[in-house]
């Protein structure tokens, strides 16, 4: 085989494998400071310190909760939005999984904590 042939088919294998990149998930855990709510079930969350790793220019930084990113169905995103009012009803924390390094840090799970 020529030289020219293997490295098309190393390039090609390379492609194929490496797939599309993903965002690292990320954590982040403090207070909630607002909760907007948006007219097609979706919410925004923003918490009292904003983590480096949402890349998003707002200040304070921006979380989406978005159906259908993340795997988050109508059910969960009720269920994160209740959890999210409660955290922030009773001064509770509230940690949540979200894409890292991505400027619309979708959530797709969270929990309240001490």
């Amino acid at each position: 085989m020529s030289t020219r042939y293997l490295t098309r088919a190393a390039v090609l294998a390379a492609l194929v494998l490496c797939g599309t990149a993903h965002a690292a998930e990320a954590w982040h855990q403090d207070y909630v400071k607002w909760i907007y709510p948006l007219s097609n079930g979706n919410f925004v969350l923003a918490f009292a310190s904003s983590p480096a790793t949402c890349t998003n220019a707002n200040s304070p930084k921006y979380f989406y909760v978005s159906v259908g990113t993340g795997g988050v169905t109508i059910d969960g995103a009720r269920a994160m939005f209740a959890s999210a009012l409660l955290a922030f009803a009773t001064g509770k924390k509230l940690n949540v999984a979200f894409e890292g390094g991505s400027s619309s840090c979708d959530v797709n799970r969270l929990l309240i904590s001490d």
